[in-house]
């Protein structure tokens, strides 16, 4: 009796040590609400940090170092043979896998995959010393604790984080060359006895970059597009966004700031600036190349760090001229005459205006908008500030723009 008593407390100690208990303080326990799409860097977004996390089931006490895999592989049919020790000898991170939540610090690496430098053929896992028994870690065959990869990064001064779990893994075995696990619902390393030959555990993650050209979408597109209608939200994902010191936090305030009826009215020019802009940065974070426009996003962000839609009829001739040529700076390149150019795969009944706003520009155009906009910028000048000095050059038909 006394010896199932004891039993009974060892098995509670280390379930309660599992659960409870990491072995790196850094490490955390996954949500998976909405983490198996894969791990978007939008363009111009600052990496502060990548991690591989990984539960260890059962401990081995033993150092195993995490490697860059060199080529590709397939989680149903690799083997031993097949992979052929097809990894970078260098040492990526260590981990002790003594059990519970580890988390690996690969932020070089993960930045060498996001900008093309480096092949994203996923990790090894490889213990270092003979020693046993091996480590053994849950796989995605599991119902639960599947690894995954957490990204930490900053764009426009604010930081995010991101989760996706591992899209395939597997573990290959030594001692059975031609044998796979891709089924299995453990991962291994390490060596089960003095006489066993060692497994190995291969992990991978999908990961995309924003294209550094892409296109970009009117202000229409991306109202039509923000989870309120037939088609798929496609907002939510790039924000919060700053413009200038407002933050635009969730989908409802960005209808609201591209519809131009909530923070000032369709005719006030600030607010007119603040839904081109804000239709410009939805582009430049779905991959549009922001290089045409740089220096008017720095000046647009610094006015709206001191200026808002109840400050434009305080502004001076100069000021709202300038919020003007702003506007209409984004506006064109939103329509796709400046910068890497409009999205093609436009359709009438995805891209289109709900008619409640005034501004011409309001959605992403049809074959007669569109000839209508281009007789408006069918000019010799090329100067783009002093064309747009023109009242006809206004899409709202609104001098001072406020």
């Amino acid at each position: 009796m006394k010896k199932l008593f004891y039993l009974f407390i060892t098995l509670t100690v280390a379930t309660m040590f599992f659960v409870g208990c990491s072995t790196d303080q850094t490490s955390v326990s996954p949500d998976f609400s909405a983490n198996m799409a894969p791990i978007i860097l939008p363009t111009g977004a600052t990496v502060v940090s990548a991690s591989l996390n990984i539960a260890t089931y059962i401990g081995s006490d033993q150092p195993v170092d995490v490697h860059r895999v060199t080529s590709d592989w397939d989680e149903i049919t690799v083997t031993w043979n097949s992979f052929g020790g097809a990894f970078d000898p260098i040492i990526e991170g260590t981990f002790i896998a003594t059990a519970g939540w580890h988390a690996v610090d690969i932020t070089d690496l993960f930045n060498d995959w996001a900008n093309g430098s480096s092949a994203n053929f996923g990790l090894l896992l490889d213990q270092v010393e003979m020693a046993y028994p091996r480590a053994i870690y849950y796989s995605r065959e599991f119902y639960s604790n599947h690894a995954f990869l957490e990204v930490t990064y900053i764009l426009d001064g604010i930081e995010t984080t991101i989760q996706e779990e591992v899209i395939a893994d597997t573990y290959i075995w030594e001692t059975a060359p031609d044998q796979n696990g891709g089924t299995s619902e453990k991962l291994y390393t390490g060596w089960e006895t003095a006489y066993d030959l060692e497994k190995q555990t291969l992990i991978k993650f999908e990961i995309v970059s924003s294209p550094q050209d892409g296109c970009t979408h009117t202000i229409g597109y991306w109202k039509n597009h923000a989870g309120f209608g037939p088609q798929a939200d496609e907002v939510t994902q790039y924000l919060p966004i700053m413009l200038g010191s407002f933050e635009v936090v969730d989908a409802t305030m960005a209808v609201d700031v591209l519809k131009m009826k909530t923070y000032g009215k369709h005719k006030n020019g600030i607010t007119k600036l603040m839904a081109q802009f804000l239709a410009t940065k939805l582009s430049i974070a779905d991959g549009a190349s922001d290089a045409d426009i740089a220096n008017e996003i720095s000046d647009a962000d610094n006015f709206l760090s001191t200026y808002d839609w109840t400050d434009c009829k305080s502004l001076s001739k100069s000021e709202q001229k300038d919020v003007l040529i702003l506007k209409t700076t984004f506006d064109d390149y939103n329509n796709g005459y400046i910068g890497p150019g409009h999205c093609d795969e436009y359709d009438e009944d995805n891209d289109y205006s709900d008619g409640s706003d005034s501004d011409d520009n309001d959605c992403d155009n049809d074959d007669d908008s569109d000839d209508h906009h281009k007789k408006k910028h069918d000019k010799k000048d090329k100067d783009h500030k002093n064309k747009h000095d023109n009242d006809d050059d206004d899409h709202d038909g609104n001098e001072g723009g406020c």
